[in-house]
């Protein structure tokens, strides 16, 4: 990036993360720089810090969607199997539970895109049973999406593709994803019908 941010605090590396990704995402800052400056971030935050609020989790989960939108899948898997979500403790400004969740969505997503349909499937009946366990109910209906995507890539039984569709559709009207909800009817109607 050409101009560099002079409202740092030394010390708060939660800022300098969100900057190169928002700066990638409003396109201020390329892939690889955004990808090799939180890279660095990880490496020279001090233990304390990256423990805070569970920062090194969130840069982990962010360099994962990053190399899988680089389409460098075995780097972002990396990076999603470095997280121990098993250690997401209870946190008023954080909710581990649906940050938990978040990584297990884009590792679903990342499996299906590298043409890995079983481990998709896997993961995405976890985030099933996470949502229902811990009643978060976000990334319900893109699992079930993902789900029947997968049934159509390895073959499975009709109804059972469109029955992860239907589920998919339900969750996608009780909670409002009109975008996502016109997604799936136009590209699998025909499940819905």
């Amino acid at each position: 990036m050409s101009k560099k941010c002079s409202i740092w605090v030394d010390g708060d590396n939660y800022f300098k993360w969100l900057y190169y990704l928002s700066g990638y995402y409003i396109k201020k800052v390329s892939l690889e720089e955004a990808i090799m400056q939180i890279t660095k971030l990880s490496q020279e935050t001090p233990d304390y810090e990256l423990n805070k609020n569970y920062l090194l989790a969130r840069i982990q989960n962010s360099l994962a969607v990053l190399y899988a939108t680089k389409k460098e899948y075995s780097k972002s898997l990396f990076y999603y199997n470095k997280i121990d979500v098993n250690i997401l403790g209870s946190n008023f400004i954080f909710d581990p539970n649906t940050f938990k969740l978040k990584v297990i969505f884009n590792k679903v997503k990342t499996t299906y895109d590298m043409g890995f349909y079983k481990d998709a499937i896997e993961q995405a009946i976890e985030g099933i049973a996470e949502s229902i366990k811990n009643e978060k109910m976000t990334y319900i209906g893109n699992f079930y999406y993902y789900l029947g995507q997968c049934y159509e890539q390895l073959g499975y039984p009709e109804e059972d593709i469109k029955y992860q569709y239907k589920r998919a559709e339900i969750f996608f009207e009780i909670l409002e994803r009109a975008a996502l909800l016109k997604i799936l009817r136009e590209l699998k109607g025909r499940w819905l019908v």
